[in-house]
């Protein structure tokens, strides 16, 4: 149907692995694209903390082409002591965001939490934590104040709009950051009717 190839390669007691190749067109551009996320993001400084290398590097890349300067970390020890070596520097140093990975080898997301926030000097300091089913968290334990979950997989607009909402920049950032072709599918939704599916 899409014109392309799906492979299998098995080992016995080591596991599969699954290949698939399709020839898709290149995305247009969408007014999403042309916002300018780019002017209110530049210069703000993010640490990242993700254990997946590959989700860990769509969302530096991400970041970085916004205009974010990003000290990226794969473990919850190696993010503390970045920080902290980063707030040694003295004033103008510190972060802006945190966005965390949920669940980590070495600590818990909630637990780096806490950790970055001390070692950053800033208690107060926005966090963006990634989880699998963005259920929002106790506020208990005063170091998960200022947490905005955020559910993977992680999309643009959501991303963007937690990100304007940790900077201040929007009080409803998601409609700020919305395209008019996401407008214009959601308006299409309301007009479906009901989908049996067998």
């Amino acid at each position: 149907m899409m014109d392309g190839d799906i492979y299998a390669d098995s080992v016995e007691l080591e596991g599969s692995t699954f290949t698939v190749r399709v020839a898709l067109q290149k995305a247009k551009i969408t007014d999403f694209d042309r916002t300018d996320l780019d002017e209110k993001f530049r210069g703000r400084r993010v640490v990242l903390v993700v254990p997946n290398e590959s989700l860990r590097s769509v969302l530096e890349r991400l970041l970085v082409h916004w205009g974010c300067v990003v000290d990226s970390y794969p473990r919850a020890t190696e993010a503390i002591a970045g920080v902290r070596e980063l707030s040694r520097k003295g004033d103008g140093y510190g972060y802006d965001v945190a966005i965390i990975d949920q669940y980590l080898p070495d600590l818990s997301g909630e637990g780096l939490v806490a950790g970055i926030r001390v070692a950053d000097g800033n208690l107060d300091l926005p966090i963006i934590l990634l989880t699998n089913i963005g259920a929002l968290l106790g506020q208990a334990n005063a170091s998960l104040e200022h947490v905005m979950p955020l559910a993977k997989p992680i999309k643009q607009t959501r991303l963007a709009a937690s990100l304007l909402k940790a900077f201040g920049l929007a009080r409803n950032p998601t409609a700020q950051v919305e395209s008019n072709s996401f407008k214009a599918w959601k308006e299409e939704k309301n007009t479906w009717k009901g989908l049996r599916i067998l």
